[in-house]
């Protein structure tokens, strides 16, 4: 997806428009609408859109990871935020 259609698709699944590409403030924001369940989808979602991997490659989290959470993009974040929602588009 384009920058512009996950900002679109962020936008419609928050109903807020922000810059989520690009804003982690605003990713922070969408990060605290997940529940305790698709907050582990999202980590897994993160871990795999780092390292291109099929989601659920990374079933446990090992410390060496850890970093690769906290320093994620904004747009990795949107990336990862719209595939645990189920509405990322390949």
């Amino acid at each position: 997806m384009t920058d512009k259609q996950i900002n679109v698709a962020m936008a419609g699944a928050l109903g807020k428009v922000a810059d989520y590409c690009n804003d982690l403030n605003a990713m922070h924001e969408a990060e605290g609408t997940l529940d305790r369940e698709q907050l582990g989808l999202y980590v897994d979602s993160i871990i795999s859109t780092i390292h291109e991997v099929d989601s659920g490659y990374f079933h446990k989290i090992h410390w060496g990871h850890a970093v690769e959470l906290t320093t994620a993009t904004a747009r990795q974040r949107s990336e990862a935020f719209l595939k645990t929602k189920g509405l990322w588009k390949p």
